[in-house]
């Protein structure tokens, strides 16, 4: 009776027959309940996807998964099947602690970080790529460009002074191999072009006498007294840290840490007292990586909450790690291994020390290399870090070998 006073005969029939209009159905479709809206505005939030990361990797996981936890924006992005999503890190050691947790869920699939970057090349750069005969700034100087070969993951170049010699030994031509087409990309959309009015400037600057009057230069040379040019760490007494007992160089690591962090909170260089603790840090390796064992107790419990409340997760995951590749290596083969490059006739050039530690080849250079170009590299990067401290005129890099953009015959 209801549906006769609502509906015709012929609509009656078609909803027993179910025929009902397409426009009876949108005017039905119409009058949804506001509560229903709103669950479905609910359930559309819980479904924001984003990418939450630990070190160096990621996971896709619904951002409401995470609300019992405080998150930090990364300023990167990732690409992952075709979706850009935004990365996300722990605000502190616990949060992280909480998403390495769902890491080891079977349910979430772990990337590389570097492997889903969003390409250099496909945002937007205020600036076009290098092409040959760019001149660029490589290790302060300027390099012409002579080819790129993107096909081969290729950059050849020149120094500038080379660029009108006709003839030249292979030797001078710098190349520089990249592993992907990520490197490939970061290195010609980012790397500085060389400006020869600008370097013009500031040699003409640093030649310029001051005016002033010599109460003015008088007043310089009293500054520069007060605050003495920082230079490198020089190793004069070798410490063996195996005859060291556990406790103190627990805290020697400790204190050296304490004071890295106030220089980088500071921004600023390590003074000769500083560089002095800095050169105490032997890393976590032998008997000291029990600090990373929770069932640890007294000064192990003590030790691994400072670095907890000081390190960042990556940070503290690095010297976790570094428990099983921290080698020590004595001064006597230190300095046997200069004298023998002595004895062949080394005087200066480029030096590399690959996996440095806090640098215990740099600080021990002899006298009569001094004239060489130094070069760290280093994954750790609490050590890393502090060898950039002990070593401020050496040029360090904190990332993995295979990472750097050395080239061939550099060395």
């Amino acid at each position: 009776m209801n549906l006769k006073k609502q509906l015709s005969e012929e609509e009656i029939h078609r909803v027993f027959f179910g025929e009902l209009d397409d426009f009876t159905r949108n005017e039905v479709s119409q009058e949804v309940d506001p509560e229903i809206l709103f669950m479905q505005g609910e359930e559309q939030i819980d479904k924001e996807l984003i990418a939450a990361k630990v070190g160096t990797e990621f996971i896709i996981i619904p951002k409401s998964n995470l609300n019992h936890i405080e998150l930090d924006k990364d300023e990167r992005q990732v690409l992952v099947d075709g979706v850009e999503y935004q990365l996300y890190k722990g605000k502190n050691f616990e949060d992280s602690r909480e998403i390495e947790l769902f890491m080891d869920e079977e349910g979430y699939k772990t990337y590389k970080i570097n492997n889903y970057l969003i390409d250099l090349k496909d945002q937007e750069l205020n600036r076009e790529p290098i092409t040959r005969d760019n001149v660029i700034k490589m290790w302060d100087n300027p390099f012409i460009i002579t080819s790129v070969r993107e096909d081969m993951l290729l950059i050849e170049m020149l120094p500038y002074e080379l660029k009108d010699e006709y003839i030249l030994d292979a030797r001078q031509v710098r190349r520089l191999q990249f592993e992907s087409i990520d490197e490939f990309n970061e290195f010609i959309y980012t790397t500085e072009l060389y400006d020869f009015d600008e370097e013009k400037a500031k040699e003409d600057e640093q030649m310029t006498f001051p005016f002033g009057g010599f109460e003015d230069i008088e007043d310089r040379q009293e500054d520069e007294r007060e605050t003495p040019r920082i230079e490198n760490f020089v190793i004069t007494d070798e410490i063996i840290p195996e005859s060291l007992p556990p406790q103190e160089r627990l805290e020697n690591n400790i204190n050296a840490i304490k004071v890295l962090k106030t220089l980088e909170k500071e921004n600023r260089e390590a003074n000769r007292e500083e560089q002095e603790i800095l050169a105490k840090y032997v890393g976590w390796g032998g008997g000291l990586s029990e600090v990373f064992d929770e069932s640890k107790t007294g000064q192990w419990e003590r030790a691994r909450n400072f670095l907890k409340e000081n390190l960042s997760p990556s940070e503290y995951e690095d010297c976790e790690e570094s428990t099983l590749t921290a080698f020590y290596t004595p001064k006597t083969v230190i300095d046997g291994i200069y004298q023998a490059l002595e004895n062949m006739g080394f005087e200066n050039g480029n030096i590399l020390e690959p996996s440095c530690g806090v640098g215990s080849f740099m600080g021990s250079l002899p006298e009569s290399m001094k004239k060489s170009k130094v070069y760290g590299v280093e994954l750790d990067s609490i050590s890393g870090n502090i060898a950039r401290k002990l070593y401020p005129e050496n040029n360090v890099q904190v990332k993995g070998f295979e990472e750097t953009s050395f080239s061939n015959n550099f060395f």
